[in-house]
């Protein structure tokens, strides 16, 4: 929740990479899932503030920039990549 807060109380946009465990599937297996996700302050016509938040899963990350050099890659099925 601290990302959200973060863009809600700055004004600011933030985009991040992100390498996570999910819980999938009948049994809950434990699958890794890897995305962008950009997250914008909005507000609504009202003036009612708002937050959009943007995903895109992709195997394609740059997790350098915090000490993490590999990751689990997610099974290609899942990637939104269009293969080019």
């Amino acid at each position: 929740m601290q990302a959200y807060r973060e863009v809600m109380d700055s004004g600011n946009c933030r985009f991040d990479h992100a390498a996570v465990r999910l819980s999938r599937g009948p049994q809950g297996e434990m699958e890794a899932v890897n995305y962008h996700r950009l997250l914008l302050p909005c507000r609504f016509p009202d003036g009612a503030p708002s937050l959009a938040v943007c995903t895109f899963r992709t195997n394609n990350m740059d997790l350098g920039l915090i000490g993490v050099s590999e990751f689990e890659r997610m099974p290609d099925s899942f990637s939104m990549e269009d293969g080019s």
